[in-house]
């Protein structure tokens, strides 16, 4: 397991192994009914699939926000992991067409929620460290949808995906629950103990500042553009689920040559939000978005591979993005389990969104007027929260007294959150239990950022800390 101990690879093979998973249970979820259900019936369980997503994330997170105990979390998230292995194992070798199918399969895609909530609270602490987590998001992601293409289930037999998929909940298990002990346990019995218990000589208590979190509104305008986008291909991603369920994947099937675009893609949009903190990645996304939006309105359906093709690019730069803005953003917010999958959660919602309005078979006017509607305000949002601000700002001249913790900060190069555990291991005298409720944040997650603190500063103790920070 030493090669786990490189972030970079930590951070893809986590994301890898998930999506996977997450293509798997819901390929599998997709035959439910098959031969027990009418064509029309089929439809819905499309869309069922998607609430139970967004109702097994709303429950972890909810879950998480309440339960503070390590051991109770890591409890939570092992027996999440082993009842969606069993599910996805018995959809794998169990006949499609009976009740048993559909039941299996609403309990499995409802627990892929919860590990869809588990997964990118990880990866949002994965990423605050991670200047290439672009890269890191998108290699993953290609890998996933790599080994997917290979082992599609039309023609692979399902003893080959049954060992992947064991592979795939192992690798999520060692990174969700076993890895955080692992990188506890590299620490001295002294540094483990400066974790539980008090240090003397410590300053007053000080509660975290308010200015430091992202604002509500902020998210909620991402939330309203990450729609807007994901909306704008919405009508020929309808049209191909429909052709999908009318000819049983076999006629027509999206998991063809085309969806290989998205490993490319995903590599690429990653790139460029990595490249200048991702100030170009909005703009990207929304040129990609109408080029593929013009062509499928201007050409029609009736090139279908060349449809898809841009249809995919469009996806996967819409995926990039949202993947990026939201794990950046939750880690300053009080409960990063809600936040960082609020993208892929969105993603369902469209699924849900296109199925209510019935979109694919709306009149051709309507829908034309509803991607004007997206465009303009994904324009209009964008522009007013300087999502085109390319220029660089010189910052003013800065009279007050420098910050000794924000100096510290560019010095040894630690990330917000651990600035905010270390202005909590220097000003207060509190345990490592009370920091982490202050923080809103697990053991764990806080003793993996003081591990990094060290790391990063060369110290071992919390008095150390201490005395580093004096001089500043």
């Amino acid at each position: 397991m030493s090669i786990l101990k490189n972030r970079k690879i930590s951070f893809i093979l986590l994301f890898a192994s998930f999506v996977y998973i997450q293509f798997v249970t819901l390929r599998l979820g997709n035959r439910a009914g098959w031969g027990l259900l009418s064509e029309p019936h089929q439809e819905f369980v499309y869309f069922f699939l998607q609430i139970f997503v967004i109702g097994g994330y709303l429950l972890y997170a909810f879950l998480i926000s309440k339960v503070k105990n390590p051991r109770i979390q890591n409890g939570i998230k092992s027996v999440v992991l082993v009842l969606s292995c069993a599910g996805a194992f018995i959809m794998l070798f169990s006949p499609v067409n009976t009740v048993l199918y559909l039941i299996i399969t609403g309990i499995t895609v409802f627990l892929l929620g919860c590990n869809i909530s588990a997964v990118y609270e990880k990866l949002a602490f994965f990423i605050e460290d991670e200047s290439r987590a672009g890269l890191c998001i998108g290699t993953g992601y290609a890998l996933a949808v790599l080994l997917q293409y290979v082992t599609q289930l039309q023609w692979t037999i399902p003893v080959l995906i049954a060992v992947l998929l064991v592979l795939a909940f192992a690798s999520l298990s060692y990174l969700l629950i076993i890895s955080p002990k692992t990188e506890l346990s590299t620490l001295s019995q002294k540094e483990q103990g400066s974790l539980l218990q008090k240090e003397q000589g410590a300053f007053p208590q000080k509660q975290q500042k308010q200015d430091e979190l992202v604002p509500v509104s902020r998210l909620v305008v991402l939330m309203i553009i990450t729609f807007a986008l994901l909306l704008l291909p919405v009508f020929y991603n309808s049209y191909i689920h429909h052709l999908q369920i009318a000819s049983g994947y076999t006629e027509f099937n999206v998991y063809s040559w085309p969806r290989l675009l998205l490993a490319p893609g995903m590599i690429l949009f990653g790139m460029i939000g990595d490249y200048k903190k991702g100030k170009y990645l909005p703009l990207s996304v929304l040129c990609m978005s109408l080029v593929a939006l013009l062509n499928v309105l201007l050409a029609g359906n009736g090139s279908n591979q060349f449809n898809m093709c841009l249809y995919y690019m469009s996806l996967c730069s819409v995926i990039a993005f949202y993947h990026l803005m939201f794990l950046r953003a939750s880690v300053k917010t009080r409960n990063p389990a809600l936040w960082a999958p609020m993208g892929r959660i969105l993603d369902s919602g469209i699924v849900i969104f296109s199925f209510l309005v019935n979109i694919d078979k709306l009149p051709a006017v309507w829908i034309i007027a509803i991607d004007l509607a997206a465009v303009v305000a994904v324009v209009i949002l964008m522009s007013v929260n300087g999502y085109f601000a390319f220029r660089e700002t010189e910052a003013p001249e800065i009279l007050e007294k420098v910050d000794p913790f924000l100096s510290l900060q560019e010095e040894c190069g630690l990330t917000p959150m651990e600035v905010n555990v270390l202005r909590e291991l220097v000003q207060t005298d509190d345990k490592q239990e009370v920091i982490a409720s202050r923080l809103n944040i697990s053991v764990n997650t806080l003793r993996h950022h003081v591990t990094s603190i060290y790391r990063k500063t060369g110290m071992q103790t919390r008095s150390a800390l201490c005395k580093l920070i004096q001089p500043f």
